[in-house]
């Protein structure tokens, strides 16, 4: 059976933590930062734990948070 809600990684979540207090950056910065490095050395491991811990954390969109599409304008055919 699957957990349902947030799902962080507890080890994710200590080492964005030991680099916010090396680095002085947010939460958010520090997973951001995580996230780069994991794609640049293709760990595809480490980017899964990565991706339920940023939004566990809120530091990671959903659908819904993203801004609306404008409608393309109807044209009128005469």
């Amino acid at each position: 059976m699957t957990s349902e809600g947030n799902v962080a990684d507890t080890g994710i979540l200590e080492e964005a933590r030991q680099l916010m207090n090396q680095e002085g950056i947010t939460m958010c910065e520090a997973l951001e930062s995580m996230m780069k490095n994991a794609r640049k050395q293709n760990d595809t491991n480490k980017i899964q734990r990565i991706k339920p811990t940023q939004k566990a954390e809120n530091c990671r969109k959903c659908r819904t948070q993203k801004k609306p599409r404008k409608k393309r304008s109807q044209q009128n055919i005469s």
